[in-house]
């Protein structure tokens, strides 16, 4: 499964793409207007993306095996 091309979607202010097995979350590009992320339950190691949703308020993250926050620190609006 991939999230590759759903930054055509430049509106998009919500996306619950869980229980997927995405292994990453290349957008394929920015989403803008994105503030809410549901990403649970998927296969994923790391965050390096998340600098491309620069409004992002909620992120969900559970069920994952993240290896390091660092990336969260280029997301400002998170709650």
């Amino acid at each position: 499964m991939s999230l590759d091309g759903v930054s055509a979607c430049r509106n998009l202010a919500m996306l619950n793409c869980s229980q997927n097995a995405l292994t990453s979350l290349d957008f394929g590009g920015q989403l803008p207007l994105l503030v809410e992320l549901n990403a649970s339950n998927n296969k994923l190691t790391g965050l390096s993306t998340l600098h491309l949703l620069p409004q992002l308020e909620r992120l969900f993250l559970t069920g994952n095996s993240i290896q390091s926050l660092a990336p969260l620190g280029a997301v400002t609006e998170l709650m």
